[in-house]
């Protein structure tokens, strides 16, 4: 992924091939700690895509994210989990970066 904008309910995605994913935000609940997010247009062919994102608490220091994604046509479900595969290693030090801004 190369960016990634917009708000509580939509949000535009650019992968770094240029291609562009506009996605409606289904659910976002902070109680829950989830977010649900469906491709509802742009370059790629998307006929129906769920993304689910929920964050499970192991102690006070460690938490599991567990990712899942429904799409069709089923061919774009390789491409959408190296992306995913990629993004969700990259949260740690995405987590870092962003606790160190918000203690200055």
């Amino acid at each position: 992924m190369l960016s990634s904008s917009g708000d509580d309910h939509r949000r535009t995605v650019v992968l770094t091939d240029g291609s562009k994913i506009i996605e409606d935000i289904v659910t976002l609940d902070d109680g829950l700690r989830r977010i649900q997010y469906r491709a509802g247009g742009g370059d790629l062919p998307i006929e129906d895509h769920l993304g689910t994102v929920d964050v499970f608490a192991i102690d006070d220091r460690r938490s599991l994210v567990a990712y899942s994604t429904e799409i069709e046509p089923a061919e774009m479900a390789e491409a959408f989990h190296a992306a995913i595969e990629e993004a969700v290693a990259a949260l740690p030090s995405y987590i870092d970066e962003t606790a160190s801004s918000s203690a200055r």
